[in-house]
């Protein structure tokens, strides 16, 4: 894997982590830890993002090496789950504001999981804490560093997984009306 090279119909390949040319896409299966769809009162969030508690440590430490070590400089950030976020302001022609729109590519695969023509649009409001959801993602790089002094060169960046899908597999149980229920001792077999 290496990064991609820019051609004349995508500009921007150098920003995408890619096999022989071709953009790799990356699958994250785990529970769902943090949700970042909308704002407290339904509006659609400028940046949306999911993190994902995954279900083997080895899995999260392959997943902590692949962002940590392909960032230049390496950094050493080991947060507990695994983060995929996506921008979604757009600005209209003509309208100076920009303009945030809501994450659509949201999956309902509870009953089945195949190709996205063949599943359920839902909203991503569905999702909630502690479900079990396959994240969908590729892994992008941005420029850090001196921004007062631009270059077109990669020489200094910063890696991270950008949120294509998210397919909802399980429903967890509803917590938020028991006192009390332990979805790690529940998800344990998982």
């Amino acid at each position: 894997m290496t990064w991609g090279v820019p051609t004349p119909l995508d500009e921007e390949l150098d920003r995408i982590m890619c096999i022989d040319g071709l953009p790799v896409t990356f699958w994250i299966g785990g529970i769902a830890r943090s949700l970042w769809f909308f704002s407290d009162g339904g509006e659609p969030r400028q940046r949306v993002n999911i993190g994902v508690r995954l279900l083997c440590e080895g899995d999260l430490e392959s997943a902590h090496a692949l962002v940590n070590g392909r960032s230049r400089p390496p950094i050493n950030d080991m947060p507990n789950a695994v983060y995929a976020g996506k921008l979604m302001t757009s600005r209209s022609k003509g309208d100076p504001a920009l303009t945030a729109a809501p994450f659509t590519r949201v999956y309902d695969a509870t009953e089945r999981f195949g190709p996205k023509t063949t599943m359920d649009t839902i909203s991503a409001a569905t999702i909630s804490k502690n479900d079990v959801v396959l994240v969908e993602c590729q892994l992008k790089r941005w420029k850090v560093g001196d921004k007062a002094k631009y270059s077109n060169k990669w020489v200094t960046w910063r890696c991270g997984f950008e949120l294509s899908s998210v397919s909802l597999l399980y429903i967890a149980p509803d917590t938020s009306t028991d006192a009390y229920i332990d979805v790690d001792a529940e998800t344990a077999f998982m």
